[in-house]
């Protein structure tokens, strides 16, 4: 298995595509923090649904964060994370037969301890036939 078949990089490129990360540092698995206060970050997660020690996912439960500049404004922050919320909903992600259910609503904001806005979107990624 390479980093070209796992979900989080191939739900990453499906949103790169629509152009809906444009402008964000995109992360996979663990958030770190960036080197400048103005920089904006995109961190996509597997949170669940993983058999340990094994090449198979079964329904991994996912989230997306959006991380805004430090104590920057809300609002455009919030539409990003809404957009990806929707194309999670109305979109094939991974390949052909793979979409999103139970996508919540947009959770946030919170600031993290250096004050960056973060808004929040779960989903299970489900494989059809």
């Amino acid at each position: 298995m390479t980093k070209f078949d796992l979900p989080e990089y191939q739900v990453k490129e499906k949103l790169a595509l629509l152009g809906l990360l444009t402008g964000y540092t995109v992360q996979l698995s663990e958030y770190s923090e960036p080197a400048t206060a103005s920089e904006k970050v995109v961190l996509i997660k597997i949170d669940g649904g993983v058999v340990p020690n094994t090449d198979v996912y079964q329904s991994p439960t996912m989230f997306i964060a959006v991380f805004g500049e430090v104590n920057g404004s809300l609002t455009a922050h919030r539409i990003v994370a809404e957009n990806i919320r929707k194309a999670l909903i109305t979109e094939s992600l991974y390949n052909d037969v793979c979409g999103a259910q139970s996508v919540t609503n947009v959770i946030g904001p919170y600031r993290t301890d250096s004050g960056r806005p973060v808004f929040e979107v779960d989903f299970t990624l489900i494989f059809g036939d």
